[in-house]
Order: C-alpha cells, then structure tokens, then sequence
C-alpha cells in the first residue's frame, strides 16, 4: 500500500495533469478488497467468498490443492488449469486471532481435505 502511495505522489506530481483522480479510483479498485470484510463459506458445492461488492463462488472441481498456515491465519486454495489458468490468483482465506484461531485451522483443514488435496504448513514437510 505504501508503494502505491508513493507511485500515486510521484505520479501526480511529475506525470500528466489531472491524473491523480485516476490513480486514487484505480488504487481503490485495486487495494479494496485488502481492507474490505469478507465472509467465506465451505460446503458440499465448493468455496464462496461474499462481501459488500458481491459473491464469488468456486466450485470443488474448478479447485486443485490448499495449503494452511496457522501461525499467520491464512489458508491459500489454488484453481485448477492449465496455461493461463496457472496465473489465476489463488483463493486466500484470512482469519482473525484469537483463542479458537488454532482450533479454527483445524477444522478447516478437515472440511478442505474431504475435497481437496493440501494440508497444514510445518505438518508434512515445509
């Protein structure tokens, strides 16, 4: 975010006027959904991502691997394909902390290995 910022200052001071509009609507664009809330669901038909600008839905079959960290609470779900579909942005759910944050990681790591293959990182063998 700050590297935005700075690009954003330097921008409208040295580039074309009128310009910095642009950039901050591009910027919001663009960084939004890193402090936007957003509320996942796990279920028999896949992943879904919900927040104010809409619902996202990832189907089991469109999904290949998972990966879980729980010392930093996030867990990373990487889309099936081929070619361009290699360069798609992973899936990543974030938790807050707090007591039940462990237990939390672990139960979602239940819930994604009935569909998925994965697992916990620093369980198998990173």
């Amino acid at each position: 975010m700050f590297a935005w910022a700075a690009g954003t200052a330097a921008w409208s001071a040295f580039g074309p006027r009128g310009s910095l509009p642009l950039l901050v609507i591009a910027g919001v664009y663009l960084l939004g959904p890193l402090w936007t809330a957003a509320r996942y669901t796990v279920d028999d038909d896949g992943v879904e991502r919900r927040t104010p600008f809409g619902t996202k839905r990832w189907p089991w079959p469109g999904l290949a691997s998972f990966r879980i960290d729980p010392r930093v609470r996030s867990a990373w779900i990487t889309p099936r394909g081929r070619g361009a579909a290699r360069f798609v942005p992973a899936v990543l759910l974030l938790w807050e902390p707090g007591d039940e944050a462990g237990a939390f990681a672990a139960e979602l790591e239940v819930r994604l290995s009935v569909y998925l293959p994965g697992g916990t990182r620093g369980k198998d063998h990173d």
